[in-house]
């Protein structure tokens, strides 16, 4: 999921190997985006969140979790010291709820109204926790 007039951010994306969806509503918020991606893609069994701010995350610590959910084999997280991380899979039972998702608000609502239905699975990878708000953040 792309904001419009992200051709830059599409194009590697595309390079890399990812389908690419524009977003027109992207600024009301990480919500609305969300949803827009499950819209797109309303046949999969499941979904992975991967926030583009995380730049951190090993992705090859997380891909066999992240198979499993996106395949609908149950909702999967990662967590570092107990503290839970992204990126996040969801099974298709939970596509009605993201799909109402809108504004600013991400899936942490689902996921706090479901904290049973979760699997977190422990991992040395502190990327997980670690986001890129300002410039400052990418620092050591």
């Amino acid at each position: 999921m792309v904001r419009p007039r992200a051709q830059k951010a599409s194009q590697l994306l595309r390079e890399a190997g990812c389908r690419t969806v524009v977003c027109k509503n992207a600024a009301q918020g990480m919500g609305t985006s969300l949803a827009a991606g499950v819209r797109a893609a309303g046949d999969a069994d499941g979904w992975v969140i991967a926030l583009a701010d995380m730049p951190f995350i090993r992705g090859r610590d997380h891909t066999p979790h992240c198979r499993g959910a996106g395949r609908g084999c149950g909702d999967r997280g990662p967590a570092c010291g107990g503290e839970r991380g992204h990126p996040v899979g969801f099974a298709r039972r939970f596509r009605d709820d993201l799909l109402a998702l809108t504004g600013d608000e991400g899936a942490r609502e689902i996921l706090q109204a479901h904290p049973d239905w979760i699997t977190l699975y422990e991992t040395g990878d502190h990327g997980v926790l670690r986001d890129v708000d300002v410039p400052g953040d990418l620092a050591s």
